[in-house]
């Protein structure tokens, strides 16, 4: 009996901790809806407005992220409301990015990257570097090698109507925490920790323009994106990235 009423006991306060997670989505969600009032908005009189709103959402939302059940709950309302979720697949690693701003075609982007360690939860704020455009992520591929596990994040910005940027960077979770800096992209020239090309979206055509042209296969550890040229030209070339097992290099073709 004490058995069934422990049981009873969980399922009651499971329910409860959900519609609590959801009871706070829907305010959040509320919240962001003001925030793209104020984006929606082009002249600087609305600046201060903007700035408040921007503080307000990104101050709940790191907030409400510390809770550990929102790593893995789905955010139908505030999806619905502009916000982007990349997931990584297990369940241990998310890039939330929402739009800030935006003036003269540039568009403004903040993120939060949430993350598991030692069975916690941990919600970390993007650093804003107020010239920076920031990036919305839409996709997180994983990589396991040598005991590590290597989070490839795809992230999308927009500088100008025929100024775009697609790109891969790279994360990983140490006893440290999140590490953002982390050197897994081997070119011809240095070390770095993204990689990514500089376009001219109307030189793709429609069917590709609202989607990553980045790919990943999974099973042979390969980025493959298309080569531009010097004025921003998809051109028909790729250019691929596989796992050498430290580093994604060059693959000669």
């Amino acid at each position: 009996m004490k058995k069934l009423l422990a049981v009873i006991a969980f399922v009651y306060s499971q329910a409860a901790y959900s519609q609590n997670l959801a009871a706070g989505e829907q305010k959040l969600a509320v919240i962001l809806k003001d925030l793209n009032h104020w984006v929606s908005f082009k002249e600087q009189a609305n600046a201060d407005s903007l700035k408040e709103a921007n503080r307000y959402f990104r101050e709940s939302l790191l907030s409400y992220l510390s809770e550990p059940g929102t790593l893995t709950y789905e955010f139908k309302a505030l999806v619905k409301e502009g916000l982007y979720v990349a997931e990584a697949e297990g369940g241990a690693f998310r890039i939330y990015s929402w739009r800030t701003g935006g003036t003269g075609g540039t568009q403004y982007y903040s993120n939060i990257y949430q993350y598991k360690s030692a069975n916690k939860v941990f919600a970390k704020l993007q650093p804003d570097i107020s010239a920076a455009a920031g990036f919305w992520y839409t996709d997180v591929f994983v990589k396991k090698a040598a005991g590590k596990t290597f989070y490839l994040g795809i992230g999308h910005a927009v500088y100008s109507a025929k100024d775009t940027y697609q790109g891969v960077k790279a994360f990983s979770v140490d006893r440290n925490g999140l590490n953002d800096t982390i050197p897994l992209i081997k070119t011809e020239t240095r070390m770095s920790n993204e990689l990514g090309f500089t376009f001219d979206p109307s030189t793709v055509s429609g069917k590709k323009r609202d989607r990553s042209l980045i790919e990943y296969d999974t099973e042979t550890s390969t980025f493959t994106m298309p080569d531009v040229a010097e004025d921003g030209v998809i051109s028909k070339k790729e250019v691929k990235y596989r796992f050498s097992g430290r580093f994604f290099v060059t693959v000669k073709q």
